[in-house]
């Protein structure tokens, strides 16, 4: 077993390839505020004008198949790691194949590569918990040039007063502002915390200006949440909102940890 508190800082595509059998099982508070926002908030504002799904982060094309999804004709799934791929793949393969849908397209992808010639343009790009780990510009590049004119993307992200608060005094500025440690991550066999070497804590201001100038402008108003003490049992009736965290999500009580988007593209 690894010392008490071992914490292993790896480049990002590596700790999410290593999370990937577990990120949605895990207990994470992040994962839990994101699959409710995304399932009772923003997600049914707008699937049912999308024909094509494009989707980041492993696990959340099942999410995504639990809705109305019979108009669906090609599910797009992009992912930098070869085990991320395979775990959505296995999360969403029944289930689309039960309801005659068609995974097209499952392969690895780098972001700050062109976008590939071969992927047709989707009317509805999906990508959760994604942003915090790039700089706004190559991400942006990327959305814009995936979304067909007049297309929707969902986008979340961990909320930057979140960010400031993970790394606390150890924050130190990289290229571009992003931070060399950070807080997402997860313990492995070995009992090591293993993190994500870089994190950006994106201003959500911020965010809107650089996706304007990529084109896409903001569908209604950016989504917030702010941990309440309700929300460590799920209380919706006192103000948990159905939000389950269990005492993971004791530290963050009164800090926002999660913000999300729907952007069209002009």
């Amino acid at each position: 077993m690894a010392p008490p508190g071992e914490i292993v800082y790896l480049p990002n595509t590596e700790t999410y390839n290593l999370w990937a059998s577990t990120y949605d099982t895990d207990g994470n508070i992040l994962q839990a505020i994101d699959n409710y926002q995304i399932l009772h908030d923003l997600f049914p504002r707008i699937f049912g004008f999308s024909r094509c799904l494009d989707t980041a982060t492993a696990g959340r094309a099942s999410r995504c198949t639990a809705h109305d999804t019979s108009d669906l004709a090609r599910l797009v799934e992009r992912d930098a790691g070869p085990c991320s791929v395979q775990a959505t793949c296995g999360h969403c393969f029944s289930a689309v194949q039960s309801a005659g849908q068609h995974i097209t397209y499952l392969r690895e992808f780098d972001i700050s590569s062109p976008y590939p010639p071969d992927v047709p343009q989707a009317d509805l790009i999906f990508s959760t918990l994604v942003l915090e780990h790039l700089p706004m510009s190559t991400f942006f590049t990327a959305v814009s040039a995936a979304t067909k004119a007049g297309g929707k993307a969902i986008v979340t992200t961990m909320h930057s007063a979140m960010g400031q608060t993970a790394v606390n005094t150890s924050w130190t500025s990289g290229v571009e502002g992003a931070a060399s440690t950070t807080g997402a991550g997860f313990k492995d066999a070995k009992g090591r915390k293993v993190r994500a070497a870089e994190s950006w804590g994106h201003d959500e201001d911020e965010v809107e200006s650089v996706a304007r100038d990529h084109g896409l402008v903001v569908l209604g108003r950016r989504r917030e949440v702010r941990v309440t003490p309700q929300m460590l049992q799920g209380d919706g009736d006192g103000g948990g909102r159905g939000i389950k965290l269990g005492e993971r999500g004791r530290k963050w009580i009164g800090t926002n940890v999660w913000a999300g988007w729907t952007f069209r593209k002009t």
